[in-house]
């Protein structure tokens, strides 16, 4: 399974995507205390389990929503989708408490294109 989510060059959107791709996002941390808690896609819920989530793209606009919680509000941690074999692809860096230089919050969003 190969990654299923490129970058959208125009901006418009977060990335961009097949309709239909079954895409698997989860949470990395240096320190193993950062927990995906929950996640929506189209405001419907989505599974979580062992920090990950999986979901099928619908054509058209799909909005993915990310909770966490952390031992440590300050640490930096990855939010990567799982290419299979091993493999992931970084999809952003976070906080959960934003600094002067890093975004964060307990959320977080992504605006997924597919056709």
């Amino acid at each position: 399974m190969a990654c299923q989510l490129t970058a959208d060059v125009t901006h418009i959107f977060d990335f961009t995507a097949v309709t239909g791709a079954r895409v698997t996002v989860f949470v990395d941390s240096d320190s193993g205390a950062v927990h995906l808690t929950a996640a929506t896609l189209d405001g419907a819920p989505l599974a979580v389990a062992g920090d990950r989530t999986s979901f099928t793209t619908a054509a058209g606009t799909n909005q993915l929503n990310l909770g966490f919680v952390a031992a440590d509000p300050d640490e930096t941690f990855r939010i990567k989708e799982d290419c299979g074999g091993g493999s992931s692809q970084l999809l952003a860096n976070w906080r959960l408490q934003p600094s002067q230089v890093e975004p964060g919050g307990p959320t977080r969003a992504f605006r997924i294109h597919a056709q």
